[in-house]
């Protein structure tokens, strides 16, 4: 009965040392301007933030775009393109400009990857709107025209019947 009991006590202080150590190595990964629109040829940040807990446990390695469609070009911190190379400690802020060189109209998903000294990945996705342009449909457009025409109408007949 006392090798049951210890060796329960065994796998639960295991299991509770296991979660210490998960705990030990979560991050949050925060992206501002979530969804960024661009039109062509205008340019937009998001601010890339992320925060280890505890701070300073895994220094960060690298980060890096996923999904970039084409036409739009990206910089981090000013360094162009997809992807950059630490080492930095945490809390790290980076700023990716996105700028829209002809994209086609579309909602684009990126992934923002960023690795650890320790090989892990936290993923974080964010929204790229390109050149949505909204179109009124022709009821939009066509029924106040027809009202405006219709008044002048209405007001030129009561005019002429008083006359």
């Amino acid at each position: 009965m006392k090798n049951k009991i210890i060796t329960i006590n065994a796998v639960l202080a295991v299991m509770v040392a296991m979660i210490g150590i998960a705990a030990a190595t979560t991050a949050d990964l925060k992206v501002t301007n979530d969804p960024l629109t661009l039109d062509i040829g205008a340019s937009g940040t998001q601010d890339v933030t992320l925060t280890l807990d505890p701070a300073g446990t895994n220094d960060v390695k690298a980060i890096a775009i996923v999904g970039l469609p084409p036409g739009i070009s990206s910089k981090i911190d000013g360094h162009s393109g997809t992807h950059l190379i630490g080492p930095w400690t945490s809390p790290k802020t980076w700023n990716v400009e996105f700028t829209n060189n002809g994209a086609a109209n579309g909602e684009y998903t990126i992934t923002y990857d960023v690795v650890y000294t320790n090989d892990q990945h936290k993923l974080r996705l964010a929204t790229i709107q390109a050149g949505i342009t909204t179109i009124p449909e022709f009821p939009t457009v066509a029924l106040p025209v027809a009202a405006a025409i219709g008044l002048v109408f209405f007001f030129q007949h009561r005019k002429n019947k008083k006359e």
